[in-house]
Order: structure tokens, then C-alpha cells, then sequence
């Protein structure tokens, strides 16, 4: 590279260092790419997104709008363009001939009127040795492979590298940093650092819209952070950073902000050390954590309105699990299940079977057959059957439970189990009483003909009379004697 170029490029890069202007840089390397081939027109090619292609970045003030127009899609191509062909080769490719080549043929009008005499197109390489895009110039005038002059152009394609890939590299952290800004806003959460050392603090951007602060008033640093703090959360900040200090641990409180006295905050901090172990760094991450504790109490609320009413219900409530191993499991209960079946709470959720194994023997099948149709249908599960306490009690239990599947495979039930004995009671003995009524029915009944029989073969003759006086039944004797 000549002292001039060098000289030339050494600023280029400079301006680019200090304004991040790839176009503009980019544009001066394409005019001192013209000054230093005459009759050149450069332009260069970067990969597209869509795969092997390349796509128009830039070129030359004077390039043919048509041909520009070419640009935006160009087949990287083993038998393509001179630019497709060195990005698929990744080799510098040269064409004396240009519009009689095959890739050419579709627009040979084009370059007849460009007057395209020449091509000659290099792929740019990153430091990676990956393909970032081509440089490639076309001459409108006869142009000799000379290797200087290419040795030349070849210089400045390490330059261009740099420029495409920091630009990629600079889009990628911006699209990051906006993803990861998007992530802090949606969660109400922001990221913080404080270097022990140079005793800087960062904090990210969220934090202002979290902490409702004004940028310009609340720079980052300790004393902002610290000032803002209630008096209670400045002493278990304080209290917290010496036990990190002393673990090198992670911990996690809570904090209270005297301009935000009705919300709360959780922040979790840790330690990075340098290789002797010696603390060089906090970091941590600050949640608003106010709607959850808000919800935490109502829930809170709902689960002691919930277990007051289930203790009050006359019956075990209860939730049970069948796993994809079809292994049984009592997920929770109410303390009502001692009632029914004589056992703790505690006991039943360690081993369900205490419960299971109460279940009378003609019992058991019709159990287990209920709850296979239930589980593999989905279905309500009815059952109705009777258990023998440990204490010797029979009883009558009657069940009812809503199934849901899990992701897992597994099957749970929530419903009430209600001790029926009682209600059996006075069925059973209703149906032993509506047994002795037909029966005592049925004997009436033969009574009556039997007496009927007697009163008809009589040898005396006998009369019925009713309340009148009047002769209203007779036996057969009494027919024979009267005529």
C-alpha cells in the first residue's frame, strides 16, 4: 500500500472511530478505490439474511441506476457473477470479458450501454476468515490485471471487514440491548453494577421509569441510591453488602423508597471476585414486587376463607393423585378425614393406603374400576362403598371428584367424600320395614281366605247382618236351609 492510501485509509478509519458513520466511511473508500483505478466504478455487496445472497450496501455516486437495481439479489454462485463467484469460492475472481460470460447473458444490453469492459470482484473476509460481503469494481475501459494495482485494492478489504462487522456486530448488541430493555420493563425489574474499585456505579435505563426518578437530577451512584432508601432499608442494605463482603455470597432483601412509600422492592445482589479471590465487583437486580405482594396477601386471605369453609364442611375434601407411574398419592385434605376414617391428616398425606385399605373386600374391585374410568375417560368419579375403621366401625362412605390431566402425564382428582352410614341406615331399615309390611300383608291376606274358607263349609248355617238389620252375607248351609 502506497504511503499515500495508507495515509488516507489511517484517516477514514479515524472519522469512523469517532462518528460510527459506516456509509460515509465506506463511501470514502469506494472514492479513493476511483482514484486509485481510473474508469473504475466500485461498489460493494454484503451477505444477506436470506441464504446465499448478496445484497447492494453501497457503491459508487456514478454507478448505473439499472444495473444498481442487480444488485439487491446476486446468487452466490460457483457459475454466477464475478462477485458471486468469489463470495462462493471466498478467492478474488477477475473477468476481461464480462458480457460474454454465461452469467452475463440475460443482460447484455446492460453492459453494452455501461460500456462494461471489465470485472473484478474480492470477497471480504473478517478476522474470523467468515464472508461479511465482496468488493467488486467494473471498468468501462480495458483494464490489464496488474498485480500492483490489485495488491492495492487488496489492502483495503481487511478495513472494509472491520467497518461491515463492527456494524453487525454494533446492530446485534443494539437489538440485544432493546430485547433486554423490553424484558426489564415487562418484568419492572433493572440490572445494576458498582465497581469497589474506581467506586463507579451503573444502572440501567429502566431504572428511572421504575423508580420514577428524573435522569438528569439522579446520576448513578452510592449516595443517589443510598439517600433514596428509607431509613430501615438503609441499614439492611448496609448490613447486606458486609455479608457479602464476608461470604462472597449472594443475598437477596427487601427495600422501601421514601418517595415511593406504598411500593415494594426486591433486590438480590452478588460478588465478582478477581483470581486471588478478592471482591472487584456488586451486581445485582432490582423487581418491583408490589402487585405480587398484593396478590401474596389475597391470596393469603382466600386460603384461610377457603380452609375455614372446608373445615366446616361435613365431609373430607380433598385432592388426589394418580402419577404417570400410576403410583396414588393424597395431595391435601381437610382435618374432617379423621372423622370418617379415624386417621390424622398428617398420616393420610404420608401413605394414601391407610385410607385405601379400609375399603371392604366386595368393596375394593368396584373402587378400583371406578377410578380406572374416571382416569382414562376424564370423567366425573361416583363410588359408593363401604370401609371398617380401625377401631371396628363400618361405615358408608359415598365419593364424588372432578379429574384434570397434567402435562406430566399424571391425573389429579378434587372432590368430597361424605360419610353415608347414617343415610344407609334409614334406607336399610326402610327397605327391612317395606319387607315385614308385605309380608304381614301377604299373611293378612291369606287369613282372610282361609277364614272365608272356614265360614263356607260351616255345618251350621251362619248370617252376615249390617247395621240396619238387614241379612246382607250367608254361608253356603244357610243357602241350603232358607232355599
Amino acid at each position: 500500500m502506497s504511503i499515500n492510501t495508507h495515509k488516507k485509509i489511517s484517516e477514514i478509519l479515524q472519522k469512523y472511530l469517532e462518528t460510527y458513520d459506516k456509509d460515509k466511511a465506506l463511501n470514502q473508500i469506494l472514492s479513493l478505490i476511483t482514484h486509485i483505478c481510473s474508469n473504475s466504478v466500485p461498489y460493494i455487496l454484503t451477505v444477506s439474511k436470506k441464504e446465499a445472497l448478496l445484497t447492494h450496501l453501497v457503491s459508487s455516486k456514478i454507478i448505473d441506476t439499472e444495473y444498481k437495481k442487480l444488485l439487491q439479489e446476486v446468487p452466490i454462485d460457483k457459475n454466477g457473477s464475478a462477485c458471486g463467484m468469489a463470495a462462493f469460492y471466498k478467492k478474488r475472481v477477475i473477468l476481461d470479458d464480462p458480457i460474454h460470460h454465461d452469467a452475463y447473458k440475460g443482460i447484455k444490453k446492460i453492459l453494452q450501454r455501461i460500456n462494461l469492459l471489465g470485472c473484478w470482484a474480492f470477497p471480504i473476509l473478517n478476522k474470523e476468515k467468515n464472508l461479511v460481503g465482496t468488493l467488486s469494481i467494473y471498468f468501462t475501459c480495458k483494464q490489464e490485471e496488474r498485480n500492483k494495482l490489485v495488491k492495492e485494492v487488496e489492502h483495503l478489504l481487511p478495513f472494509v471487514a472491520i467497518i461491515i462487522d463492527h456494524e453487525k456486530k454494533e446492530q446485534e448488541t443494539k437489538k440485544q440491548n432493546t430485547l433486554f430493555d423490553d424484558i426489564e420493563r415487562f418484568s419492572k425489574s433493572y440490572t445494576w453494577e458498582y465497581n469497589l474499585e474506581t467506586k463507579e456505579v451503573w444502572w440501567s435505563t429502566n431504572s428511572y421509569n421504575l423508580l420514577k426518578l428524573d435522569p438528569q437530577k439522579n446520576l448513578p451512584s452510592y449516595e443517589t441510591f443510598y439517600n433514596l432508601l428509607t431509613e430501615q432499608s438503609q441499614k439492611e442494605m448496609i448490613a447486606t453488602i458486609e455479608a457479602i463482603l464476608k461470604t462472597k455470597q449472594k443475598k437477596s432483601l427487601e427495600l422501601t423508597f421514601k418517595h415511593l412509600p406504598d411500593q415494594v422492592f426486591y433486590e438480590e445482589k452478588n460478588i465478582i471476585c478477581n483470581e486471588n479471590k478478592d471482591p472487584i465487583k456488586l451486581i445485582g437486580i432490582i423487581k418491583d414486587i408490589t402487585e405480587e405482594r398484593a396478590l401474596e396477601k389475597e391470596r393469603k386471605k382466600l386460603d384461610e376463607r377457603l380452609q375455614i369453609l372446608t373445615n366446616n364442611v361435613p365431609g373430607m375434601v380433598y385432592s388426589f393423585k394418580i402419577d404417570k407411574n400410576n403410583q396414588a398419592s393424597l395431595l391435601d385434605c381437610n382435618d374432617y378425614v379423621y372423622n370418617i376414617y379415624e386417621i390424622k391428616k398428617n398420616e393420610a398425606l404420608k401413605d394414601v393406603s391407610l385410607l385405601f385399605n379400609q375399603t371392604k373386600e366386595p368393596c375394593r374391585e368396584k373402587l378400583a374400576e371406578a377410578i380406572k374410568k374416571s382416569q382414562q375417560n376424564l370423567t366425573l368419579f361416583e363410588y359408593e362403598g363401604k370401609i371398617t375403621t380401625p377401631s371396628g366401625k363400618e361405615k358408608w362412605t359415598t365419593c364424588q371428584a372432578w379429574p384434570k390431566k397434567k402435562n406430566d402425564g399424571s391425573v389429579i382428582w378434587t372432590g368430597i367424600i361424605l360419610d353415608t352410614t347414617e343415610k344407609n341406615r334409614i334406607k336399610e331399615e326402610k327397605k327391612i320395614a317395606e319387607i315385614d309390611a308385605e309380608k304381614l300383608e301377604q299373611e293378612k291376606d291369606a287369613l282372610g281366605i282361609e277364614l272365608t274358607q272356614l265360614i263356607d263349609t260351616a255345618n251350621a248355617p251362619i248370617f252376615g247382618i249390617d247395621k240396619k238389620g238387614n241379612v246382607n252375607e250367608w254361608n253356603q248351609k244357610a243357602e241350603e236351609i232358607t232355599g
